[in-house]
């Protein structure tokens, strides 16, 4: 059924399936703000049609990706905000699926919006500021971002049945599946990252 993943699991939105928390009400605030800027008919994505020169030398120290899009990251499909810092401005373009985008530098950090795209990957994807480049490999797809009060610390070892989960996890055979751990950071000033 098309109602169903390959594992027999239905299919359904984020909301119906997150726990009451930060991170749920985060979800919401996206989608709301998300759907306003849809009905105003206000597109954040910057299509460029002119020539950019390519032929750059890659610095990281001038421009670069945020850390989340290093290391074959797996981005939405429907929420494409590529961010990062450049020395260099006031704007930065960036090529992805042959086709170049365009964001504004602001205080040294870009944000460059895409259009929904359906899942696939591992796709090259480059900015440029005119001066350097940066590159990275991401995957397009879904994303499920689990949160939650203190029992989402629990590792797999401190649940019952956890040997079941290990082997789960350990005999699991897709390349698609990437998990990201947020470490806790206590501060009394607001934290980059």
């Amino acid at each position: 059924s098309s109602y169903q993943n390959d594992a027999g699991t239905p299919l359904m939105p984020f909301a119906e399936c997150g726990a009451m928390s930060q991170g749920y009400i985060g979800y919401h605030l996206q989608q709301t703000i998300t759907d306003e800027l849809n009905d105003r008919k206000i597109d954040k994505v910057r299509e460029y049609d002119g020539f950019i020169n390519t032929e750059l030398p890659e610095d990281v120290s001038e421009i670069n990706f945020d850390d989340y899009f290093k290391g074959g990251v797996i981005h939405w499909r429907t929420v494409n905000v590529i961010y990062g810092t450049s020395k260099q401005g006031p704007k930065v373009y960036l090529k992805f699926q042959n086709k170049i985008y365009e964001g504004d530098v602001i205080d040294n950090k870009f944000e460059i919006y895409l259009p929904p795209m359906e899942a696939g990957g591992g796709y090259s994807m480059s900015v440029y500021n005119g001066q350097y480049k940066a590159s990275t490999t991401i995957f397009i797809g879904d994303v499920f971002i689990c949160s939650g009060q203190s029992n989402m610390e629990w590792t797999n070892n401190q649940c019952r049945g956890s040997e079941n989960t290990r082997n789960a996890i350990e005999t699991a055979n897709s390349e698609f599946i990437r998990l990201l751990k947020v470490p806790l950071k206590g501060s009394d000033e607001p934290l980059e990252k």
